[in-house]
């Protein structure tokens, strides 16, 4: 897995982390308080994930793509 990969990765498991934060900092006893402005964050978060998911999926097929080519050109 190559380092781009790896970051993808990393940054949609840290805007996860950012989501569970933002959503329990609304938290007031049992109840949720939402804001516009939480709201926005929460799907900022969510499309970042989103987004870097897919990018780390293609980062992933083109490194087996990358690294199958190699082995033809080696043979």
């Amino acid at each position: 897995m190559s380092n781009w990969t790896k970051g993808f990765i990393g940054v949609a498991v840290a805007s996860q982390i950012a989501l569970f934060v933002l959503l329990f900092d609304c938290k007031v006893g049992d109840a949720f308080y939402i804001s516009g402005n939480e709201i926005l964050g929460m799907a900022l978060c969510s499309i970042c994930t989103i987004t870097y998911i897919f990018a780390s999926i293609m980062s992933h097929d083109s490194d087996k793509i990358r690294k199958k080519l190699n082995e033809q050109l080696q043979a």
